[in-house]
């Protein structure tokens, strides 16, 4: 079931300012949150930005949560997966911390998983608005901060990046990721949407090598103070994040790079954080997700068709009567 409605009366816009932003009819919004029409492609990437939030949000579809997210200050049905403020990391030998800007259930869930961080399980899974999927090694970092948005910065460690403060739609990202790889295909994308992405490559200064490092690829801060930066399968990533949610007494990650035709492994205990990009593992949980219900459907139908008796093989049959 679409949220449409639901997001709009948030934001406080009206069916017309809405239709105004799209370039459409407020007709046309009115059918899409009736359900009586489905906005295009273009369209549902529009309404995203517009939110602050995900297509797949938007849809009810999200892999990654059970409650919608949302770059902004308000929250959808009194949820608190709404911009809270910011968690920083200070990793050793660095002077300034690496801040991210999270949610509210996110800054709750972390000060939870802190408190059971031990030997044996020491990391600690933290999303961000900023299109980040982080791993956390704790025991590995200096400091870990997490700061309000009302309170004051910490003095003398507060550098942010060009997304740092509440970070951007996913739909942003995953089309400056399609622009630096040169894979973005402009009939997908609204005429006011590419203008809106081509203002903040220009504003920020981006290049198709910066957003390749900071949107696209994984980093992977090692305790001995290197950076690998590299470009892991979506699997993999996937598979990584659920060694540290469920543990198995696994040792190494496997993040070997099948593009590149590179098998890599990792010791566990020579990372102090993984710093993956959210929108892939997002794709691989789709993937993972929608094979799951492919082999569901697959597994009821056989059942169905068992208990009709279709499929079980030609019936025998008894022997003719002598006459």
């Amino acid at each position: 079931m679409n949220k449409f409605k639901n997001f709009r009366q948030e934001r406080g816009y009206t069916q017309e300012q809405v239709a105004e932003m799209l370039k459409t009819t407020q007709q046309s919004v009115a059918r899409w949150e009736s359900g009586q029409a489905e906005p295009s492609l273009a369209a549902l990437r529009d309404l995203a930005v517009i939110y602050s939030t995900s297509v797949d949000d938007l849809l009810g579809k999200s892999s990654l949560s059970n409650s919608v997210v949302t770059n902004s200050y308000f929250a959808l049905d009194g949820g608190d997966e709404h911009f809270w403020g910011h968690l920083g990391i200070l990793l050793p030998g660095e002077k300034y911390s690496r801040w991210y800007p999270i949610t509210l259930q996110t800054a709750n869930r972390v000060a939870s998983a802190i408190q059971c961080v031990d030997a044996l399980e020491p990391w600690v899974v933290v999303s961000t608005l900023n299109n980040r999927m982080l791993l956390i090694n704790v025991s590995n970092v200096q400091r870990l901060y997490m700061l309000d948005d009302n309170a004051d910065q910490v003095s003398d460690d507060w550098e942010l990046g060009w997304d740092s403060y509440q970070g951007h739609s996913s739909e942003i990202y995953r089309a400056l990721a399609d622009w630096a790889m040169e894979l973005l295909d402009e009939k997908e994308f609204s005429e006011t949407f590419r203008a809106g992405l081509a203002d903040l490559i220009e504003e920020e200064r981006l290049t198709a090598d910066l957003v390749i490092e900071r949107v696209v690829e994984t980093h992977i801060h090692f305790t001995s103070g290197q950076v690998w930066r590299c470009r892991p399968g979506k699997r993999s990533l996937l598979e990584a994040l659920n060694q540290v949610e469920m543990p198995t007494g696994q040792l190494v990650f496997d993040l070997s790079e099948p593009d590149a035709g590179l098998t890599t492994y990792v010791p566990m205990n020579a990372a102090r954080l993984i710093d993956m990009p959210l929108y892939q593992l997002s794709d691989a949980l789709k993937a993972e997700q929608e094979e799951h219900e492919r082999i569901s459907a697959k597994e009821q139908a056989e059942v169905i068709l068992k208990k009709m008796g279709v499929g079980s093989g030609p019936k025998k049959r008894g022997r003719p009567r002598k006459t």
